[in-house]
């Protein structure tokens, strides 16, 4: 795996970790986007992500990316965790399971034109999922 990425279980760089031993007690919120966009702040601060669902609608593959950030990161931010390819009109999901997996600065989903770093995309996703 390539230095500074996170695998989608276990502990990973400073700051991002797996959640709480039960999550079966965690009060979830629901976000989704209103209108495509490029990006989405889940959360501006410290969080736990539960899961992240994007559908695309560009003509080419983008790649979903998610940061330790409480901002859209600039372009050339290597993402804290391996990047989903998302084909052309469809949907792809991260499920980081019930306890979900704990950002200690925010929670920031975004679509890229390329995979090793950010270079965002045109306002062609909808993003949904959960957090706490």
């Amino acid at each position: 795996m390539d230095a500074g990425k996170v695998p989608l279980q276990g502990v990973g760089p400073s700051g991002v970790g797996p959640g709480g031993s039960s999550g079966a007690s965690t009060s979830w919120t629901n976000f989704a986007s209103t209108a495509l966009e490029a990006s989405r702040v889940v959360k501006a601060s410290s969080g736990t992500l539960r899961d992240v669902y994007v559908y695309q609608a560009s003509g080419s593959l983008l790649y979903l990316q998610l940061f330790n950030a409480a901002a859209l990161p600039a372009n050339g931010t290597v993402p804290s965790f391996t990047p989903i390819p998302v084909p052309t009109g469809s949907m792809a999901f991260i499920d980081f399971g019930t306890d979900g997996i704990i950002l200690s600065t925010g929670i920031v989903a975004a679509l890229s034109t390329t995979a090793a770093t950010l270079t965002v995309a045109g306002a062609v996703g909808f993003f949904s999922g959960r957090f706490a």
